[in-house]
């Protein structure tokens, strides 16, 4: 299973933009649908690996935003809000997101999970996407 965490940057400076990112992100098949979760945070639990890549890519191309990802278990049944939910997914994507938000970080998008190599290979893939997507232009 995979949690999302998703944190705006910069959020004491500008606008509240989680409205906006949840019209952005209500299409996107999961098993618990994003909902704000503490403040200017979002999360929501996805099953399937290739939709966690496209909202990541998705929200990283609109700029502005910390993507954590975490994989591995969680506890079940799941509560039908992602806030309530447990599980090493949902440690993994705290940890995910505020490595995320680090400054030394090329890419604002970190992948965590139970197995430690597979994470890490994700992460470095995420991180090397994402680059070439927020550089890419319209043209």
């Amino acid at each position: 299973m995979f949690v999302m965490t998703i944190d705006q940057r910069g959020s004491r400076r500008g606008a509240d933009r989680v409205p906006e990112l949840l019209g952005e992100l209500a299409e996107v098949a999961t098993v618990r649908g994003f909902e704000r979760t503490v403040g200017d945070e979002v999360q929501g639990v996805l099953d399937d690996p290739a939709v966690v890549v496209d909202t990541a890519l998705r929200v990283l191309r609109g700029g502005g935003w910390s993507v954590g990802v975490g994989a591995g278990p969680v506890v079940e049944p799941l509560p039908a809000s992602p806030r309530a939910g447990a599980g090493d997914a949902f440690v993994r994507a705290r940890d995910a997101v505020e490595s995320a938000k680090s400054r030394q970080r090329p890419v604002p998008a970190a992948v965590r999970g139970t197995d430690e190599e597979a994470a890490a290979d994700a992460d470095a893939v995420l991180v090397l996407l994402g680059s070439v997507t927020t550089r890419r232009t319209a043209a």
